[in-house]
């Protein structure tokens, strides 16, 4: 029997819920922490349900750890003694050596300490009963989350939590030469998927939806020659790139009025996400064999899940290997990799 913390957008608590409920047989909903972090019941071992989250590519569900300890936050240390015994086990039994530990505070104003002062007292007696933390590629990661003075505590591989990132809260670095917030998004997305963009058959890129130009300069950094199309204008620095190409018109005029195979499309565009699954397949013709195409589906408030599996049922006539998720740099949207069907000459 195992309690798992699962975490997911704030506005699709529902769905990574019915998620969550319908991936794990006989599983149980006992309650929110706050909305997006939920804890959920199942007989199933820990290690059995986390293979069943990941096996089943969860769409809504960002992250999960084990609810192994639960007490005041006064007590953290008794939590952390019974952690490092099992640490200190793991080592004898596997010569594992490294840990993380993952802290998540959500009221923070409760609290005269902060996310990193209770962090620093967590490895601090660590380190005395055990070794010290290993920040990049632990072997095992103590995840943690404190609301309303009760803390919950689980120890999990990296793998098992569905991200590296507590909370599956992936965040860069804000660069001065960024464009938009979109980059994110789209690196996000590669990193999530596993992308390798070189594995593809060539280096031309189609981006659909390019204004300001933020996923036309990724991709331009990963080595694409870009074809940008939207109507409006992109932001100088992109045009300065060198490897880019601004069309500025709709995406089916595009279609219509131009000829030319590229090796991956990209689809940002802001419309309704059927609309926008539509015009994706009607640009696989333009791929190369064994090209790929990534892309958001914008959801509607009301019945978000039915308006994204329509889409999705567009898209799989054409892609093969459909893979979606809610990535953290999404917002009412999901994002889609799939790549050109065999049947697609």
């Amino acid at each position: 029997m195992a309690s798992i913390i699962f975490t997911s957008q704030e506005d699709s608590w529902d769905l990574a819920q019915n998620e969550i409920m319908k991936t794990l047989p006989d599983s149980q909903f006992r309650k929110w922490l706050t909305r997006g972090v939920g804890i959920a019941s199942s007989p199933l071992s820990f290690d059995d349900a986390a293979l069943l989250i990941k096996e089943r590519n969860v769409i809504f569900t960002r992250h999960i750890f084990p609810l192994e300890y639960e007490c005041s936050s006064s007590a953290w240390s008794n939590a952390i003694g019974s952690i490092a015994a099992r640490l200190e086990e793991a080592r004898a039994k596997t010569q594992v050596q490294t840990y993380s530990i993952q802290l998540r505070i959500l009221d923070p104003s409760l609290y005269s300490y902060s996310k990193h002062d209770l962090t620093q007292w967590m490895s601090e007696d660590l380190q005395k009963r055990v070794f010290a933390p290993e920040l990049e590629n632990p072997d095992f990661v103590i995840s943690a989350v404190l609301s309303d003075f009760n803390l919950y505590m689980g120890l999990s591989s990296p793998a098992q939590n569905l991200s590296s990132w507590a909370g599956g809260m992936r965040r860069y670095e804000r660069r001065p030469d960024q464009i938009s917030r979109a980059e994110f998004k789209l690196l996000e997305a590669l990193e999530t998927f596993g992308l390798d963009l070189s594995s593809l058959p060539g280096n031309k890129a189609l981006d659909l939806g390019a204004a300001p130009g933020g996923w036309t300069k990724v991709l331009s950094s990963k080595g694409f020659s870009v074809t940008a199309v939207d109507p409006a204008a992109l932001s100088p620095a992109v045009l300065e790139l060198g490897n880019i190409v601004h069309a500025p018109m709709a995406a089916q005029r595009f279609l219509a009025t131009t000829k030319g195979e590229f090796d991956l499309l990209a689809n940002d565009m802001r419309m309704d996400a059927s609309d926008s699954a539509k015009i994706t397949a009607s640009f696989s013709e333009r791929l190369s064999v064994g090209g790929a195409m990534i892309m958001t589906l914008k959801l509607p408030q009301r019945k978000p899940k039915d308006a994204m599996d329509k889409a999705l049922a567009i898209l799989r006539r054409s892609f093969s290997g459909i893979r979606a998720k809610q990535l953290f740099h999404n917002r009412s949207e999901v994002t889609v990799f799939g790549v050109k069907s065999a049947s697609q000459k």
